[in-house]
């Protein structure tokens, strides 16, 4: 994507997931000039126009020395001097989304492109936006019409390919990326994404391979061989995942995810101690890094360490909560038929904890009932920690959190509820309300949407989904 990219692999799991840190797409001051006449209505004098195009690229070098508060204020004034300064807005709108600041970027990304529809740049910031936001399916839309405006925009046909890619379309992914390659031979980052495409298919020859070209075009980035070492571990090539994960940790040695794969690969190696190490620093540089529990429940079960190997299967469902078969076959794809086992004797042991789990789940419910929401969540904790697969018990402290406000962690364990019970209606309704509660109506109707594919005569539903329909037209 876009940028430098951050990434941390899920071994044996559902693939990559990335965090991307931005890029900034910057325009001298003839281009600010150049694009400002465009857009400047007759009643603006020159002077204006000069202290338009002054702020905006202050705000652009702002904005490349990662300044966003200020080149933001250097945004809003050009905005203020010249209302109908598209590119400002469009770089505005840039800003915010390194501040995580969607709906205000949103806001003027809209504009811009409201200001100039032919804008491919826009288009292409508004689908980084919302790729950021994590609704794809708009991104690829802006993506898909920054390409049609500007058929050879490398930076769209490789983060278009990338989306795609994550979505396991791999066949589209793959022409996307190679034509970015052709177009930018000179970008790492469309080395880097195609390098991702490949490794789902999964092909770690290949991706080495790209790695080794992103490496030959930025030899100091740490994460490209920290990234070439994981691929090189998927291929049994331990001696050269080990140089490179050592030097990649050498040059950033808070890497979580380079020290992931680092225990990973003396995992394989038998080196369990050095393993372990790894996967401790892992988890004090990022305590909610799922994958690590998973691998380090493995180690101390090969280290015979039981109790700890436990502890951190439950905080791993906790995190992540899957059934037993999935967690199987995750393990399984890390370590083979081995850690497999280890994942049933794992689950064998959690199972001892159900019956105080349904203790203390019943008497949360008869706390919830009696409108004790804080005391119920305690008991809902206390069973969630003696055995965490218990769909109805995350689902419960759902709607106490609900009761309470608590919004975001409603959302987290209706979420939690669905992932072990995909078919759980109530989980899926009651996180589709706490989306429209929050205005995120796409997010609301998904979940409305995946009711009825489970119920098609579900009225509630359907009438749901009127609303919020209704709802959406009006906005647009």
């Amino acid at each position: 994507m876009s940028g430098q990219t951050r990434r941390k692999w899920s071994i044996g799991g559902s693939g990559a997931r990335w965090l991307v840190v931005l890029a900034t797409w910057l325009i001298g001051i003839g281009d600010a000039q150049s694009v400002f006449a465009q857009l400047r209505p007759p009643a603006v004098d020159d002077a204006r126009v000069r202290a338009g195009v002054e702020a905006y690229n202050q705000g652009a070098r702002a904005l490349e020395h990662g300044d966003t508060e200020g080149a933001i204020r250097s945004f809003d004034r050009a905005i203020e001097l010249n209302p109908s300064f598209a590119q400002a807005y469009s770089d505005r709108g840039l800003a915010r989304v390194m501040k995580n600041d969607f709906a205000k970027a949103l806001v003027d990304l809209d504009m811009a492109i409201k200001l100039v529809p032919q804008n491919a740049p826009a288009r292409f910031q508004r689908g980084f936006a919302y790729y950021q936001k994590g609704d794809f399916e708009k991104a690829l839309a802006d993506y898909d019409e920054a390409i049609r405006l500007d058929p050879n925009y490398a930076d769209a046909l490789r983060d278009r390919g990338f989306v795609l890619a994550i979505q396991g379309r791999l066949d589209r992914a793959m022409v996307d990326l190679d034509r970015a390659v052709r177009l930018a031979p000179k970008d790492p980052e469309a080395y880097v994404s195609r390098a991702y495409a490949h490794l789902q298919r999964p092909d770690y020859t290949s991706a080495v391979a790209d790695y080794n070209r992103a490496l030959r075009l930025k030899p100091d980035d740490a994460q490209l061989w920290s990234d070439r070492g994981y691929a090189r571990a998927m291929l049994d090539d331990l001696d050269g995942a080990l140089r490179d994960l050592n030097y990649g940790i050498r040059l950033a040695p808070k890497d979580s995810a380079a020290r992931f794969s680092r225990g990973f690969v003396y995992f394989k190696q038998g080196k369990l101690d050095q393993a372990l190490a790894d996967y401790d620093e892992a988890l004090r540089l990022e305590p909610t890094y799922t994958d690590v529990y998973l691998h380090r429940a493995l180690a101390r079960a090969g280290a015979d360490q039981p109790d700890k190997a436990l502890a951190d299967y439950r905080q791993l469902i906790r995190l992540e909560p899957r059934t037993a078969e999935a967690y199987k076959r995750w393990a399984s794809g890390a370590g083979g038929d081995e850690a497999a086992r280890a994942v049933e004797g794992l689950e064998a042991a959690l199972l001892q904890g159900k019956e105080l789990a349904m203790a203390g789940f019943r008497e949360g419910v008869a706390l919830h009932k009696k409108g004790e929401f804080l005391q119920a969540i305690e008991k809902y904790d206390q069973a969630i920690e003696s055995y965490p697969r218990i769909p109805d018990v995350h689902y419960n402290r759902g709607l106490a959190h609900r009761k309470l406000g608590r919004l975001d962690s409603a959302i987290a364990d209706y979420s939690r509820a669905i992932r072990l019970s995909p078919g759980f209606v109530a989980a899926y309704s009651n996180r589709g309300y706490v989306y429209y509660k929050q205005g995120l109506l796409d997010k609301a109707l998904g979940d409305f949407d995946k009711i009825l594919e489970i119920d098609p005569e579900n009225v509630d539903a359907r009438k749901s989904r009127r609303v919020i329909s209704a709802l959406q037209a009006a906005g647009d």
